[in-house]
């Protein structure tokens, strides 16, 4: 992976930052989104599906985030979850039976 992005310096009061699991994870999901309209090709099953991401999004895999992270893959997902739930509203997840596409909220600041 080519390229940076910027953490703002409020991180540091934020809730994230109070837990070294969430704070990791949270860097990983700013890490693994896409910067610019891209296609994704994923193998499902016997096929294969063309997935277009948009700035701000990703294909999330909890056995892959465990095996990038090792975190254990259902601290990984409690913690995804909490980012998309009411309390932290950092991410929307949209799920199927194959994938999962994260969304950074406010990807664009």
């Amino acid at each position: 992976m080519d390229g940076y992005f910027k953490v703002h310096r409020r991180i540091l009061t934020s809730q994230v930052f109070a837990n070294q699991i969430a704070l990791k994870i949270w860097i990983w999901c700013l890490a693994k989104a896409t910067y610019k309209k891209r296609y994704v090709s994923l193998k499902i099953g016997k096929g294969e599906r063309t997935v277009p991401l948009m700035p701000g999004q990703f294909i999330f895999g909890r056995f892959k985030a465990e095996e990038e992270l090792s975190i254990d893959g259902s601290t990984i997902y409690k913690w995804i979850k909490k980012f998309d739930g009411a309390e932290y509203e950092m991410i929307t997840m949209e799920s199927n039976n194959q994938y999962s596409i994260i969304t950074i909220c406010n990807w664009e600041e």
